[in-house]
């Protein structure tokens, strides 16, 4: 399979370090991806903010995460620091901005592209607040449930998915390898016969 074969669109699927990434958005210097897949359970925040760059989330998908993909084949350097919106569920804009290469959807952003995101088994985070301190609620965070339909919980709860999310320089593209679920059968079988073939040829 050669590179080439890769159809960058909304809903396609690439492999970037090991991660499948659904494709949000396509602009002309960058895409905007989403783990096809919750990476796993933990907590929003381990002392219950629902602030979440001051987050235990936040502060692992921008390290250890960050070397994990790495250490996996990811070129990093094409990771796009993104500044997104925390204005909480009810309109409060005390948590302002911020800036991160990795992280969650908002609220707002995951209404934008939910026809292009498909429902989990699970149920995952977002980065909006569901509402602030200064209105006596400094530790819900918003999530999705599993019929995508979205909800509320404590910080601290461990019981919820993770789905980081980031934008990548476009200039990547051509070193990325599509993920095989964006192949047929009868595409897998030929690549297997063709390397079988050429490994035939250097024997």
């Amino acid at each position: 399979m050669t590179k080439t074969n890769i159809k960058i669109a909304p809903s396609s699927v690439i492999n970037y370090g090991g991660l499948d990434c659904i494709v949000l958005d396509v602009e002309q210097d960058k895409i905007l991806v989403l783990a096809k897949e919750s990476i796993g359970n933990m907590p929003f925040d381990e002392g219950n903010s629902n602030n979440f760059p001051k987050g235990t989330l936040c502060k692992y998908l921008n390290g250890e995460f960050i070397k994990k993909l790495k250490a996996n084949g990811a070129d990093t350097s094409a990771l796009i620091p993104t500044t997104i919106d925390l204005t909480s569920d009810d309109g409060l804009k005390d948590y302002g901005e911020t800036t991160q290469k990795i992280f969650l959807l908002t609220c707002d952003m995951y209404r934008k592209y939910r026809s292009v995101i498909p429902n989990l088994d699970d149920w995952w985070w977002l980065a909006t607040a569901y509402s602030t301190e200064s209105n006596g609620y400094a530790l819900s965070a918003r999530y999705v449930r599993s019929d995508g339909s979205l909800s509320y919980y404590y910080a601290y709860n461990g019981g919820r998915g993770v789905r980081p999310a980031f934008y990548l320089k476009s200039s990547i593209l051509e070193s990325l390898s599509p993920s095989l679920s964006e192949f047929t059968t009868e595409e897998l079988l030929k690549e297997v016969l063709r390397r079988n073939a050429k490994s035939t040829e250097t024997e």
